[in-house]
């Protein structure tokens, strides 16, 4: 579920809008880039929103002044914040504008900002309620949840904190405190081979660097058939490979499960239902896993 704002300016002198014309106070926007979120926008002027204060699952901005159109988009269930965020992002873009604003494909009316907003945050906190008590009713079902710099996944400890408040507080506290801009998410990426006979799935895990590592052989959602559910190819191979900070230089490879069977215990601990916190790696440690993983 989304709550989506469309634009199109039909006046004969259209105003140019930027992402940073239409972000609030205390905002920041970017977009990722080969797996790092960076600040700016991307190309089509696209971006990500997001209040330094309150990191949720982020606003979507599309600024494209060439056709003139222009998106805002918000994921339910998100925090009465960012609600609050998208609706007066959305009265900014109208005043902009000076044209129809769309919202979910109704027409947006400045008068009943105040009814509009509310009864969208009514709607969040059920959604939020319904979602959580499945997930604490019917394990191991979890929620994987697309925030600003990472996905989040809500098992039955997060479910347990969050389901049965009067408002999103508690959601809106742990997608915050689970973001953090020094950590490093490690995502796979797919490599085929010259022939395209093989595909290699990379984790990338940089050395000297906190890294929220997946549990599971996992995919992003981009390399999946959205008809069928399946991967779009076949993987041969899950590797994990180690590289050294800012340079990206590639340390060594290792198996993926060869990876999890050398990792010190201590460095791993509890992140959210689909992901652990890996501690920073020095080379010594990462010399010693790599010998490890020879000789298993």
């Amino acid at each position: 579920m989304s709550v989506k704002v469309n634009v199109i300016q039909r006046s004969m002198f259209p105003r140019i809008i930027d992402p940073e014309d239409i972000i609030l106070d205390g905002m920041s926007f970017g977009c990722l880039k080969d797996g790092v979120f960076e600040d700016g926008a991307g190309d089509g002027q696209e971006a990500v929103a997001y209040h330094q204060n309150h990191i949720g699952r982020g606003i979507h901005i599309t600024c494209d002044n060439e056709k003139r159109q222009y998106e805002l988009t918000l994921n339910l269930p998100s925090s009465s914040e960012e609600l609050d965020d998208f609706f007066q992002m959305t009265a900014r873009l109208a005043k902009l504008a000076i044209c129809e604003v769309l919202l979910n494909d109704a027409p947006f009316i400045p008068k009943k900002f105040k009814e509009t907003k509310a009864k969208f945050q009514a709607y969040n906190l059920k959604l939020l309620h319904e979602i959580m008590s499945v997930i604490l009713n019917e394990p191991p079902h979890t929620m994987v949840i697309g925030c600003v710099f990472h996905r989040l996944v809500a098992g039955t400890k997060e479910a347990d904190r969050m389901w049965a408040g009067v408002n999103t507080d508690a959601y809106r506290d742990w997608m915050h405190e689970s973001q953090r801009r020094g950590n490093f998410f490690s995502e796979a990426r797919i490599e085929a081979s010259e022939d395209g006979n093989e595909h290699i799935a990379l984790f990338r895990l940089p050395m000297e660097q906190t890294v929220i590592f997946p549990d599971h052989m996992e995919l992003p959602v981009k390399f999946y058939d959205l008809s069928t559910g399946h991967p779009k190819c076949d993987i041969s191979r899950w590797l994990v490979e180690i590289v050294e900070g800012e340079s990206r230089k590639v340390i060594g490879t290792m198996n993926l499960e060869a990876f999890r069977r050398v990792l010190p215990k201590e460095k791993v601990s509890y992140f959210d239902a689909g992901s652990s916190l890996i501690a920073p790696l020095s080379r010594e440690e990462v010399n010693l896993m790599m010998k490890e993983a020879d000789h298993a």
